[in-house]
């Protein structure tokens, strides 16, 4: 807890590794835990406000179309101005949007309140991501990215918790304390990541864009175009879509499901996705180092075979309660070891650091415009054909998995800084020639 990063990883004042991890992986935290609050909240204010089908579909449709927004905003955002100037502002933002959501009087403010928070809550994730990527020791980085994918089990849990413990007691006023929690949380955080400087690899790489010539900065714009950059967007692109529109479906619709169409109480099917939940948080923890290690495909294959055999029971059983419940807890457990952590290790190591806001964003935005678009569905196939909406799922599960196993990079055990990342793709710090470049890798070999 102590360890502190040197300047040649990338730091300039002294930041504890777990402590940057722990405050820039809370945009995960309130990002999932706010989509699995609506989720829980969806059957309540369907009996509220009175929401036919195509509405309960429209809202979480709207509030993933904000979040693919605000990525889409945020990341450039942070490759231009700093990761820092969009981290200060957008949980403050954030809090605004639930102060609205938990004040509604009806569906219409609601849906604004989902809004705001969601634009928040969108261009924080690729820009604290960033800033993880390029403050960790390069050695820690995949396990600190993994505390951010932690964070993002974290939220749900907390909230499937309060959903499990006071459900029954509140009934209908339960979404005042789930995202009431969520709103004391955003505010704390925003007032912890205070005292957090600005990403020194970003500081070096926007100084030398800024002092080379004319031709050189076109180059670096030029550069989220060229060949290399556009492989790397469309893997990830493609994996992060596909495992969006999957996991969305599980984070926003798993307790509409078992509450609206299997007849369980709130209580009763949020204990229920609770159960495998201790058990993942002990497979993140022992993720975190094999993420740095040459051992990481072995893990994602472990976690990939463990998934797809997990949503194929419910998809085979036609949706029986039992299998669904199964599939969740299994791929709780394991899941994880073939997800999001892998996204964001790659995203870090495939793209140079002017651009990596952006590329996140790109990544991350279009993947949750995707699943806002099939999220507007899902409520009439549960309605109507529940066996053909989980073999959608399931047939995701496998898709997705496939394309990370086939085209995921072979960096495992480079451990490359991101100043290495930089050079890797054709940049390098302003005025460094070629003696520099040999004396600086041999000292951070």
């Amino acid at each position: 807890m102590s360890e502190q990063l040197t300047p040649s990883e990338g730091a300039t004042t002294a930041v504890r590794p777990w402590k940057l991890g722990l405050l820039a992986g809370m945009a995960s935290y309130l990002d999932a835990g706010t989509i699995v609050a609506v989720s829980i909240s969806l059957a309540i204010w369907q009996a509220k406000f009175g929401m036919d089908p195509l509405l309960v579909g429209l809202i979480p449709a709207l509030l993933t179309l904000a979040i693919a927004a605000g990525s889409f905003i945020g990341g450039p955002l942070g490759d231009r101005i700093g990761r820092k100037r969009i981290y200060t502002f957008d949980l403050l933002i954030f809090g605004i949007g639930l102060v609205l959501l938990l004040v509604a009087p009806n569906a219409a403010l609601l849906m604004v309140g989902l809004v705001v928070a969601g634009l928040a809550a969108g261009a924080d994730i690729p820009t604290s991501l960033a800033l993880v990527g390029e403050m960790a020791p390069a050695h820690k980085r995949g396990r600190l990215l993994v505390v951010t994918q932690l964070l993002w089990g974290l939220g749900p849990t907390a909230v499937l918790i309060l959903s499990a413990v006071f459900g029954s007691a509140l009934g209908m006023n339960l979404p005042y304390l789930l995202f009431g929690h969520l709103l004391v949380f955003g505010l704390v955080t925003w007032a912890l990541r205070s005292g957090m400087k600005e990403s020194t690899s970003w500081k070096t790489a926007k100084s030398a864009a800024v002092t080379t010539t004319r031709q050189e900065r076109h180059a670096i714009r030029r550069m989220l175009w060229s060949p290399a950059v556009v492989r790397s967007l469309i893997f990830t692109g493609v994996f992060y879509l596909l495992f969006t529109v999957f996991s969305n479906f599980i984070g926003t619709f798993s307790n509409y499901f078992l509450v609206s169409v299997k007849g369980l109480s709130v209580s009763e099917a949020s204990l229920w996705t609770l159960i495998g939940i201790p058990a993942g948080i002990a497979s993140l923890f022992l993720l975190m180092p094999i993420m740095d290690s040459r051992f990481r495909r072995t893990a994602y294959y472990i976690g990939m075979v463990v998934l797809i055999f997990a949503w194929a029971l419910p998809a085979v059983t036609g949706g029986q309660v039992w299998a669904f419940i199964a599939a969740i807890i299994i791929s709780s457990v394991a899941g994880g070891w073939a997800s999001e952590s892998h996204y964001k290790v790659w995203s870090q190591e495939l793209f140079p650091t002017l651009l990596r806001g952006t590329a996140q964003g790109i990544t991350f935005g279009a993947a949750r415009l995707v699943s806002a678009v099939t999220l507007l569905f899902v409520p009439a196939l549960l309605a109507t054909d529940v066996t053909l909406l989980l073999w959608i799922v399931f047939g995701l599960v496998v898709a997705y998995t496939l394309v990370g196993a086939i085209w995921q990079p072979r960096t495992s055990s480079q451990n490359l800084t991101t100043e290495e990342i930089d050079a890797e793709l054709g940049l390098r710090p302003a005025g460094e020639d070629a003696n520099a470049r040999v004396a600086r890798e041999s000292t951070t070999s």
